[in-house]
């Protein structure tokens, strides 16, 4: 007789009962929300009762709350209340909470300044042991080089990437200004280093020293 690895896996792992599973999804309900990622995945595992005995008679959970969540991951205790025949019981479990996200990591070195868009995929990470400064989302990679140089396999944060520079110091410069619906063009010089969105200042056309925005190669917008 044949037997598919399917059916052997059915044979040996005891499905999860009701009430482990209602335990299971009451942890995942309440860390969620304290996670603050839609893309985040929550796994529960190793549940554990302090009164194992009512556990095995519990029915249904009627009340569940975590306690002491200094993160949303790990070991976390909740109190439960749960129905049992004839009535309701309290106890307190545990269980291991799994939260994983989508981060951007490297997939070959960098040396610093490399630009990282053709070498970073999105991977699932768990939150222990990922810094809190790991860039996600889908394009927020868009146009960042690495701060120094990077090993394959590392997780993309703001730490070891940043913006490219887009005005050099010395560099003439088209300034642009907005009055009203009226848009002015000119020429100036950048008195400073700056990334897309930095404050920099730029000596304008009549020789002022003007506060200039910069927005990209070579352009900077004057705030008025």
């Amino acid at each position: 007789m044949s037997i598919t690895l399917a059916t052997l896996l059915a044979l040996v792992t005891p499905e999860a009962r009701p009430i482990e599973r209602a335990l299971e999804e009451a942890y995942v309900s309440a860390v969620a929300p304290l996670v603050g990622d839609h893309e985040a995945v929550v796994a529960v595992s190793r549940i554990s009762a302090s009164r194992p005995e009512v556990m095995r008679r519990a029915k249904r959970v009627r009340a569940f709350q975590l306690l002491q969540v200094s993160r949303p991951y790990g070991q976390l205790a909740a109190r439960v209340e749960v129905d049992v025949p004839g009535g309701t019981e309290s106890f307190q479990v545990t269980a291991r909470v799994e939260v994983t996200v989508p981060v951007w990591v490297l997939a070959q070195s960098l040396a610093a300044g490399e630009a990282l868009a053709p070498v970073v995929s999105l991977e699932r990470r768990s939150l222990l042991g990922l810094p809190n400064t790991a860039l996600r989302g889908s394009s927020i990679v868009d146009g960042r080089v690495s701060r120094r140089p990077l090993a394959a396999g590392a997780v993309v944060t703001t730490q070891n990437t940043e913006s490219p520079r887009v005005v050099t110091r010395g560099q003439r410069v088209e300034v642009m200004a907005v009055v009203g619906e009226v848009t002015v063009r000119g020429t100036g010089q950048a008195l400073r280093d700056g990334r897309a969105g930095d404050l920099i200042p730029v000596r304008g056309p009549g020789g002022g020293i003007l506060q200039a925005v910069a927005r990209g190669a070579g352009r900077v917008e004057v705030q008025r």
